[in-house]
């Protein structure tokens, strides 16, 4: 299976007549196109969805740090949850008003949240929020892979020379984003997950932890191709294609080309935010989407559970 990098970069040279050999354009800058434009599209579709993508970060809180680091893709806070050790939800942290005369609990500082009165107990606050989509992409072979069976956990540690592309050395800069096995040794098969975590080790060994298990088992050891892709799945490669072509078309000042790209790009955008927004244009309606909670627990008193009032900057 060809990568997602790959494919997008044969659909910008056919787009753009730019060849392969002896290019004007080499790969890694139009990498740098397409990262580049997966953060412009990515809010774009985010804005019109009737469901946009959210991404989920947890962070274990003690009651010796009042500051925590949050992923650096974090566009804005949608919710703040305190999360049992079951996994339920106890307590949303709802924005509050500047002029609220109690002084916030919890204020969002940059990509930074600090709790104003040290907590007094260990928990794990989720943070559910839009993610920007600004990350480095690559392709690479891992050859260091952990099946926790346990925890339904799969550690890998990344190519520190991807085969196309580069590493972003940014601490949970992948939290959200896609790893995709496109080759095992063991089984050669193609699954993909969400990545939950990532550790940045100066000594090149960046860890991804995903969620759950891969289901057929990729074996300790064995070489894996791979790719970090972008949300969305394969709807974007001619969508990011069109952008990126628009923009070099443009630059170089090839005014028709890039108005005929522009209305190609328009059409495929407008497919992929119905797609991604659940929207069926024959019936008018968005797709059924079931929500869930609690267990013995209705929506209503879930929106209206305690807890001291958060607030945005």
């Amino acid at each position: 299976m060809d990568s997602f990098l790959t494919r997008t970069l044969a659909r910008i040279r056919l787009a753009t007549d730019e060849p392969s050999l002896d290019a004007k354009y080499t790969d890694a800058v139009l990498i740098g196109y397409i990262e580049s434009a997966y953060g412009h599209v990515f809010a774009d579709i985010n804005r019109t969805s009737q469901r946009p993508i959210v991404a989920r970060f947890d962070i274990s809180v003690t009651s010796a740090d009042d500051m925590y680091v949050l992923p650096p893709t974090v566009g804005s806070v949608l919710d703040l949850q305190h999360v049992d050790s079951s996994d339920r939800t106890i307590y949303h942290y709802r924005p509050s008003d500047a002029r609220d005369p109690k002084w916030p609990y919890i204020q969002l500082e940059g990509n930074i949240i600090r709790f104003n009165s040290s907590p007094t107990a260990s928990y794990t606050l989720r943070v559910l929020y839009l993610p920007t989509g600004c990350v480095r992409l690559h392709e690479g072979t891992a050859g260091t892979i952990t099946n926790d069976t346990d925890a339904e956990t799969c550690t890998v540690v990344l190519d520190a020379t991807p085969s196309s592309g580069e590493v972003d050395l940014r601490p949970n800069a992948y939290v959200g984003s896609i790893f995709r096995v496109l080759t095992a040794a063991t089984n050669s098969y193609v699954q993909e997950r969400i990545i939950s975590t990532y550790d940045v080790d100066d000594a090149g060994g960046n860890l991804i932890t995903v969620v759950p298990n891969f289901t057929v088992a990729l074996l300790p050891g064995a070489a894996v191709t791979y790719e970090i892709a972008p949300l969305f799945g394969d709807v974007l490669d001619t969508t990011l294609a069109l952008w990126v072509s628009q923009f070099i078309v443009s630059i170089e000042g090839y005014e028709k080309r890039a108005r005929l790209l522009a209305l190609q790009y328009e059409r495929a955008i407008r497919d992929v935010r119905l797609h991604e927004a659940h929207y069926d244009e024959i019936r008018k309606n968005a797709f059924h989407i079931i929500d869930t909670h609690v267990p013995g627990q209705t929506l209503n008193e879930l929106e209206h559970l305690g807890g001291r009032g958060g607030m945005w900057r």
